[in-house]
């Protein structure tokens, strides 16, 4: 399934494209250079799938390929990893439950 089904059966839900969210998303992004120490290229690479995305969802359909889609779970599953790391380092009561 790609995005074209979604679209083509209703799928694709509303999201802002410009405005306070989308500066918040790229806040976020731009933040992991100081919180996790992620190079400014990885950084550079995520806000790239980032606009990317953010185009293909709402203007192009189509715009991202399979292998950008599985690029990009790549980096989101190394900056958890990376973000657990640095928990277990600096913040391990973050990871008790109660």
């Amino acid at each position: 399934m790609n995005l074209t089904d979604w679209e083509r059966n209703g799928w694709l839900i509303p999201h802002p494209t410009s405005g306070s969210e989308v500066r918040d998303h790229f806040r976020v992004i731009q933040s992991l250079r100081e919180t996790l120490r992620i190079d400014v290229r990885t950084v550079n690479t995520f806000d790239a799938f980032r606009k990317k995305r953010n185009i293909s969802g709402y203007e192009r359909i189509g715009l991202v390929s399979d292998a950008d889609a599985a690029a990009m779970r790549a980096l989101a599953v190394k900056l958890r990893d990376d973000l657990i790391t640095w928990i277990e380092k600096h913040r391990p009561e973050l990871l008790e439950t109660k």
